[in-house]
């Protein structure tokens, strides 16, 4: 083994003639002293605890968020209610006036007399038929007059009661109506108020929204590369954003697919036990999903090298070493573990000095 001495000089002007230093010379370590310290070996396993860190979102499920709409279009009337109010099913949200309504309900009274006066002629054609009295001719036009009034008062009966209007009331007084209540369709808090006093709406705009806060669960994205080790029944742990306060859920639905955009996964959690104060529908948390140990297989941290985002190994075939890029690799602790189809034998301790002497 060659030692290469490098003398250390040190120049000093004084009275502008040099001196020569008396420092004792240092030692360069070499190449072949470095390599010594480089150990191979085969892929090393270890049993590790994975968990899963991700991100999530408290949500209301689907069948419990209600949207509010009024069936006829018209200007709103009567709003009381305010976001953060409780209200129970077939509470009276507001009212919405059209004048318009009125024209059919007319319709309706209309033709419910004329079904009668038809009805009347039938039962009349009827009595004369059996007398041989009439010809069956008019018997079949007045059963035809009847059949046409039935459809046009049974078509409008239906389309008002849709409306809301109360049409027992209606046709046992006369009274019409000009305006029709807007109601709950379910128990819960009012979430969304998207309306005003004296706003025109139509069908197609959301009034209210309310969110039956009783069964809330957690959306949690995964990212793509843990997919593999999501299992229904494993627990999470969440924490909610800027305290202390920590709750368990447990995975319940996976979806099948990953989102392209997002490169997550969507798992659908429920919470366990006493929600912590402060969870409410919005609210972004931070989770770990536990699923247990698992044998990974890889390298010491000692045996590979970083090169910006890439992580490279050294695999050692007849006496010389190959730089091999690791493929999916991440870091655990001391630990390094990728994919790989490769055996034999890799650099288990002392890259570092490998890296140093390609430069």
């Amino acid at each position: 083994m060659k030692t290469i001495f490098i003398p250390l000089l040190t120049v000093l002007f004084f009275s502008c003639r040099p001196q020569e230093s008396t420092e004792p010379p240092v030692a360069a370590p070499t190449t072949e002293t470095n390599l010594k310290r480089v150990t191979t070996g085969p892929l090393q396993t270890k049993t590790v605890t994975h968990n899963i860190a991700c991100t999530g979102r408290v949500e209301v499920p689907p069948t419990d968020l209600i949207s509010v709409h009024a069936r006829v279009a018209g200007q709103v009337s009567g709003l009381k209610y305010l976001p953060g109010d409780y209200v129970r099913r077939g509470t009276q949200l507001l009212r919405v006036t059209n004048p318009e309504l009125i024209e059919k309900q007319r319709l309706l009274l209309e033709t419910r007399a004329r079904l009668a006066s038809a009805q009347r002629e039938l039962d009349r054609q009827t009595t004369l038929n059996n007398g041989q009295a009439t010809t069956q001719a008019a018997l079949d036009a007045a059963a035809a007059e009847v059949a046409l009034n039935q459809a046009s008062y049974g078509g409008l009966k239906q389309e008002l009661l849709a409306y809301g209007i109360d049409v027992a009331q209606l046709e046992a007084a006369g009274e019409f109506q000009s305006s029709v209540g807007v109601y709950a369709a379910g128990a819960g808090y009012v979430h969304a108020v998207t309306t005003n006093q004296g706003q025109m709406v139509g069908p197609d705009d959301e009034l209210l929204k309310i969110a039956d806060t009783k069964h809330l669960h957690l959306e949690l994205n995964v990212p793509s590369k843990e997919v593999a080790a999501v299992r229904k029944g494993q627990k999470v742990q969440f924490q909610l954003p800027f305290n202390d306060l920590r709750g368990i859920a447990t995975v319940e639905k996976i979806n099948p697919m990953v989102d392209a955009a997002t490169a997550t996964l969507n798992v659908h959690c429920h919470f366990e036990g006493d929600l912590p104060e402060g969870l409410v529908p919005g609210l972004f948390l931070n989770a770990t999903i536990f699923t247990g140990e698992r044998s990974l297989t890889g390298l010491p941290l000692d045996a590979v090298v970083k090169e910006g985002q890439n992580w490279f190994g050294f695999r050692f075939i007849d006496g010389t070493y190959e730089k091999t890029a690791l493929r999916q690799a991440e870091a655990m602790d001391d630990f390094v573990t990728f994919t790989s189809e490769a055996g034999g034998d890799w650099v288990t301790g002392g890259a570092y000095y490998l890296a140093e002497a390609e430069e």
